[in-house]
């Protein structure tokens, strides 16, 4: 059986299959291909700031010595029957050593045993790295290492950490030394002694005396104190030393107290409540703030009170007694009479009252004896203002400068000033 065969003619240009076409190169570079079937090839590159130039090239091109930046290879592959295609390839020439960097080194003197280094480079590629660590006298070999170190200290000497990164292309940056002392001893603290003093006497350390200190390598450690009253009339004074490594030490020196004294105790004599703020009669933090308790031995103190009737309304007159009694078991008592306030409403505007003018005036009823009055402005939910809007008033009426802000509730009190016998001023507060 006779067969006839023939040949299609060939239309489709050759096929590149790159077998090597790094992204990033040093100065040595080697592209490869292959097409597949027989095809002649001519290579133009293209380097930065200059023109096109042909190079000569088959199934590979290689150079060295390029200038750093992006180089581009073109590759013009022709067929035997005609047909053509231009293929490229864009790389980057790195000629630049990478700059390793070290996160987390110690201070130059560290009471770390273990420390946690972190490495990264400054460059176009990834980087590898190579490390050391040893004490200064010591010698030691580089070796491969990862971006995070742990060193491990065990005894105190002077150390070096040294490491140079390596980027992808094989250029190799410069070393880097991280050296620092390793100090692992606390300093030490002598020649004090617990001290007996009279109440009242001086007590710093200038008088009752401050510790030697000696370091194994700081020469002015840092040396502080604090005092702490503690039972039986005593004060704990806690001493503590600090080298530059950060290693610290601690003692503890002992004060007693003889001849002891009662604490003292002053307030106001006479102190007027409004009869809607009565709870805070029973606030402590406040409570205290109409007291000023000092002690000449500065003892911890405790502090309690008991009134004469119950406070359970208004328009009454009461005495509270006040006990403080310190830790030296000596106690002092001062006493107080309290006057709860009438409930009196303002004359205008009214208590609760809505749709007020956003310039409405304040008025308020007389207080027997009150020639001065203060003004206190603020708005509802808020914190009554430390300091009057308006101050020594010599009428009962006042008009804001400034406009209430609208559909806002609004709260405001009165104080009447008071004078009294000795010449000074009594605050007498109205309702709020």
């Amino acid at each position: 059986q006779l067969l006839i065969d023939f040949r299609v003619k060939d239309v489709t240009p050759p096929k590149i299959t790159f077998t090597k076409n790094p992204s990033y190169t040093n100065v040595n570079v080697t592209l490869a291909w292959n097409f597949g079937e027989a095809a002649a090839t001519a290579c133009i590159l293209q380097s930065p700031g200059s023109e096109p130039n042909p190079v000569p090239c088959s199934a590979s091109w290689s150079s060295n010595g390029l200038q750093e930046g992006y180089h581009t290879l073109f590759i013009q592959a022709s067929d035997e029957e005609g047909n053509s295609q231009q293929y490229q390839h864009r790389w980057y020439v790195d000629r630049t050593n990478p700059t390793v960097r070290v996160y987390n080194a110690p201070t130059e003197f560290s009471n770390k045993t273990v420390l946690q280094l972190s490495l990264s480079c400054a460059d176009r590629s990834s980087c590898s790295y190579k490390c050391r660590s040893h004490p200064v006298d010591e010698e030691a070999q580089f070796a491969d290492c990862p971006s995070r170190v742990s060193i491990t200290i065990t005894e105190e000497a002077d150390y070096v950490f040294s490491a140079y990164a390596i980027d992808s292309v094989g250029n190799m940056g410069p070393v880097m030394d991280i050296r620092w002392t390793a100090d692992l001893s606390p300093p030490e603290m002598h020649g004090l002694i617990d001290r007996d003093v009279k109440c009242g006497d001086p007590i710093t350390p200038n008088v009752l005396g401050y510790p030697e200190v000696v370091d194994n390598t700081d020469p002015n450690p840092v040396v502080e104190y604090s005092d702490k009253p503690i039972a039986n009339c005593k004060t704990e004074r806690l001493w503590v030393a600090k080298d530059r490594a950060g290693n610290d030490a601690f003692t503890i020196q002992n004060i007693s107290f003889s001849n002891t004294v009662r604490p003292q105790v002053t307030g106001q004599n006479l102190l007027f409540v409004p009869c809607g703020d009565t709870d805070i009669l029973f606030d402590e933090d406040k409570v205290r703030d109409v007291l000023d308790i000092t002690h000449a031995c500065d003892r911890k103190m405790q502090v309690t009170y008991a009134d004469s009737i119950p406070v359970d309304s208004c328009g009454i007159d009461l005495t509270r007694t006040w006990t403080v009694t310190d830790d030296c078991g000596q106690s002092t008592s001062f006493t107080q009479d309290i006057r709860i306030l009438h409930l009196s409403y303002p004359d205008e505007p009214e208590n609760g009252q809505v749709n007020v003018d956003i310039g409405h005036p304040l008025a308020w009823p007389q207080y027997p004896s009150a020639t001065h009055y203060n003004v206190y402005i603020w708005q509802h939910g808020g914190t009554k203002p430390t300091g009057p809007i308006a101050a020594n008033l010599t009428g009962r009426y006042f008009r804001p400068n400034e406009q209430y802000p609208p559909n806002m509730r609004m709260v405001w009190r009165v104080e009447y000033v008071v004078p009294s016998a000795n010449g000074s001023a009594v605050y007498v507060p109205g309702p709020t």
